[in-house]
């Protein structure tokens, strides 16, 4: 018995002194504290309460836990490293806020991310449901309410693809127009001594039917800058030919010659800025060896420079979605007091209500970076207007010698895009000129048909023949239009008395040439007032009636009988009676 009671006492000893052995097992390499004065470390279990000073060793390093005790480092070596930077934002295709992880449409701007349906699929892109959802244009599954006419075909059926999208297949073409996009009228042809060529439209003064998108209240006089034109035995010649699905109202043309010393180009400063709350200036500016960028940046860091160096047609790349925005350096400048940013675009009319999205612009907006490298808007200029032209935006006070880099967006809105052909900047003092206004020698207004056009499209300008085609029917709007013949008493002046252009009529112009000074170049423009009314908009169609007759600074239109002006003129009811007698039914 005793013997047992010896064994018994034995075992229970050895295992109360096992974990003290376990923990003096190793060499000891840290020591522990007890920093709370209890007499036990922080490791806690059974080493804590025998005292052993050793916790077990990491199985993940080898190491043996504890407080190591080895002394601190030298304060110089505490330094922390920098943080690391933020991680780069997830993608974002349609920039709409939502990662395209998340986004339940990624290529259709969507940010309220709207599902009818609860099918996954955000609207947009629910093609299908019954619903027509931007940018869906029509759903297989509605009865088509359009027509093929509504889109400037001849005839023919309109029907709705399984993309949601219309289909033209069954839709007759206009014989000679192809409607990529959308113009503006009347077009301007130049005489070069062998025929008449197509410069560019006289886009400026719109008028939309009912449409409040537009400020008439601050139109004016535009400025055309007309190339290279030259006197062809001793006068200058030109064209004006309405040829697309509106009415013109012509109020007034004058030739200005610009004589600017050898060497010097000159341009002019207009631009289309009523929608910013003001009527441009039609002012020029004198340049000398304007310099292209040395660097052209798109917003993702894509080179550009090859796109916007020169004025080549081809234009910088965007989309229905995206703004016609570059980032551009132009190097060192020796006067930056008399920096002039040159531009070369032009606007495409189409419907962007369901690709670009607010904040829209109708500015030409220009910007620079503050100490903090955030861009901040310097100057708003005007916007580009109808088929490609070039003017000059002053820049005095914006940049510095040594820094010129600068950030140019091109207006943006839902039925508009301005598109960006070509940028350089000149920082040439300004030179005297000699500025010459002539009035037309002869102004006949005639029948001049249609002709083969194509409408300016996000890669392409505006471009047409000189031809005289039957006319488009639909294209034809019905109301009082100008009689035929000698016009020249209406366009000496603005005053409201317009010669009223239709579908198919063309005013052919003449002006004297005048003597150009000894060691100076000439530069040719035409001042004019010039509205359009629309037939049709981007949006859809319009009124097809010619009038009401508009007026300068009237706030819509159309406008309040009693709005007009000329209500109670004997004097205006006579010119309406003498000239405005060709009557248009269909």
């Amino acid at each position: 018995m005793k013997r047992f009671h010896f064994i018994k006492l034995f075992f229970i000893t050895a295992l109360l002194l096992l974990p003290a052995w376990t923990c003096f097992r190793s060499e000891p390499q840290t020591l522990t504290t007890d920093p709370t004065g209890d007499g036990t470390s922080p490791g806690g279990g059974m080493c804590a309460e025998l005292g052993c000073g050793m916790d077990a060793p990491d199985e993940g390093t080898g190491k043996l836990g504890g407080t190591d005790l080895t002394p601190p480092p030298d304060e110089t070596t505490m330094k922390s490293d920098p943080p690391p930077p933020p991680p780069p934002p997830p993608p974002d295709a349609d920039r709409d806020g939502v990662p395209d992880a998340k986004d339940n449409c990624p290529r259709v701007h969507n940010a309220d991310q709207k599902d009818r349906n609860k099918n996954g699929k955000g609207d947009p892109c629910d093609c299908g449901d019954g619903v027509v959802t931007a940018p869906e244009q029509c759903e297989p599954k509605l009865p088509v309410k359009n027509t093929c006419q509504n889109f400037g075909y001849m005839s023919g059926t309109l029907s709705c693809s399984s993309g949601c999208t219309w289909d033209f297949r069954r839709c007759v073409r206009q014989p000679y127009i192809e409607r990529r996009g959308r113009g503006s009228c009347p077009y301007a042809y130049i005489y070069d001594g062998t025929q008449y060529r197509y410069l560019t439209d006289l886009s400026g003064s719109p008028l939309g039917y009912g449409l409040d998108v537009f400020a008439p209240q601050h139109y004016g006089d535009n400025m055309y800058d007309l190339g290279n034109s030259a006197a062809v035995k001793g006068e200058y010649r030109m064209k004006l030919r309405e040829v697309i699905f509106e009415t013109s109202f012509f109020d007034r043309a004058q030739l200005v010659l610009v004589d600017a010393p050898a060497g010097a180009r000159v341009l002019t400063t207009w631009s289309f800025t009523s929608a910013l709350g003001t009527v441009s200036p039609t002012g020029f500016v004198t340049v000398r060896a304007p310099r292209a960028p040395v660097s052209a940046l798109s917003e993702d860091g894509t080179d550009v420079l090859a796109q916007v160096k020169s004025a080549d047609g081809a234009p910088l790349p965007v989309k229905s979605h995206e703004l016609s925005r570059v980032i551009l350096d132009f190097g060192r400048i020796s006067n930056p007091q008399h920096a002039k940013l040159i531009i070369t675009a032009w606007g495409v009319y189409d419907d962007y209500r369901a690709q670009q999205k607010p904040p829209f612009s109708s500015a030409t907006v220009i910007e620079t970076q503050d100490a903090r490298g955030r861009w901040v808007v310097r100057r708003t200029a005007g916007k580009a207007a109808g088929d490609s032209r070039t003017w000059a935006i002053e820049l005095g006070g914006i940049l510095t010698k040594d820094n010129t880099k600068l950030r140019l967006t091109l207006a943006h809105n839902p039925s508009v895009l301005d598109v960006l052909d070509a940028v350089a900047l000149d920082d040439s003092a300004p030179e005297p000129v000699r500025i010459t206004r002539l009035e037309a020698r002869s102004a006949r207004l005639g029948f001049g048909g249609a002709t083969r056009i194509v409408s300016a499209t996000l890669e392409n300008r505006t471009s047409a023949t000189d031809e005289k085609l039957p006319l488009i029917n639909d294209a034809v709007m019905t109301g009082n239009f100008t009689k035929y013949g000698d016009v020249r008493p209406l366009l000496t002046k603005t005053d409201d008395r317009f010669v009223v252009m239709g579908h198919g009529d063309q005013l052919e112009l003449a002006f004297p040439d005048a003597p150009s000074l000894a060691g100076h170049t000439r530069h040719v423009f035409l001042l004019a007032n010039v509205w359009y009314s629309l037939k049709e908009h981007p949006f859809g169609p319009l009124s097809g009636v010619a009038g009401p007759l508009p007026f300068a600074g009237m706030k819509s239109y159309p406008y309040a009988p009693e709005a007009w002006p000329y209500r109670a003129d004997a004097d205006y009811a006579a010119y309406m009676k003498t000239w405005n007698t060709r009557r248009i039914t269909r």
